[in-house]
């Protein structure tokens, strides 16, 4: 009799348990969905300006072939040297850095094998006083430098109009949030996240010209090198949080 009744009470209550059990998971699988979680927009801003070059940054090449590599070596190197000499003589010159010395041979002639040797250094100055520039170029040509490459021309005064393009980029990209947020019936709430893309610039919006022989001469009495503006600009990349 005992017996019947124990197995009777444990029964209910295996029964019970079982009655309950979906309702609990029901709860557990609605409570997430009942709390509301906020939004994000992700947008990106950005500004620009155009400013006035003052100052260019210039490589220089001297470069030689000859069947002997010392010789090709040996011309590159007076050649360099005398460069830098002359340059560091200037005051309008700044940040002179040898940027590049090659010696490599290569195949003259395939049939026979002969060698020859390529002789190659590079360097890299800033000239402070653009209307020196065909000055300065055609002393370096005399001296035999034979290539010119990477010119481009700077502004001194590009580091002071950062702090203003990034706010203005700042403000850009929470005036397209608060576009995009108020069409959804949404308010922009505070920054998330920021992500500075750097500088896509300068962009110079120059022309230049340079004749490679010793007996040129400027010229219509101004510099070879119109410079013009430079546009320099800001991006920023914004998460917002809605509310």
């Amino acid at each position: 009799m005992k017996r019947n009744m124990l197995g009777r009470i444990v029964f209910q209550c295996i029964m019970g348990a079982s009655l309950l059990m979906p309702a609990a998971n029901l709860m557990a699988q609605d409570e997430p969905t009942s709390k509301k979680t906020s939004g994000t927009i992700a947008v990106s801003g950005s500004a620009d300006m155009n400013i006035v070059a003052d100052h260019v940054a210039i490589q220089i090449v001297a470069d030689h072939t000859d069947a002997n590599a010392r010789e090709a070596y040996k011309m590159t190197t007076e050649e360099m040297s005398k460069a830098i000499a002359y340059l560091k003589k200037r005051d309008d010159i700044e940040n002179i850095k040898t940027t590049q010395v090659m010696l490599y041979p290569r195949i003259r002639d395939y049939k026979s094998g002969a060698k020859e040797y390529n002789a190659r250094q590079t360097l890299n100055f800033e000239l402070k006083k653009l209307e020196n520039y065909d000055e300065v170029m055609l002393s370096l040509i005399d001296m035999g430098i034979n290539g010119v490459g990477n010119v481009q021309f700077k502004s001194t005064e590009e580091e002071n109009y950062e702090e203003v393009l990034m706010r203005k980029a700042v403000q850009d990209a929470r005036k397209k949030a608060v576009i995009l947020a108020s069409e959804l019936g949404q308010e922009v709430g505070a920054a998330k996240v920021i992500d500075e893309q750097g500088n896509a610039g300068p962009y110079p919006m120059a022309e230049y010209k340079m004749a490679f022989s010793s007996d040129s001469s400027a010229g219509g009495g101004g510099p070879s090198v119109s410079p013009g503006t430079l546009k320099i600009t800001k991006t920023v990349q914004i998460q917002f949080e809605l509310k």
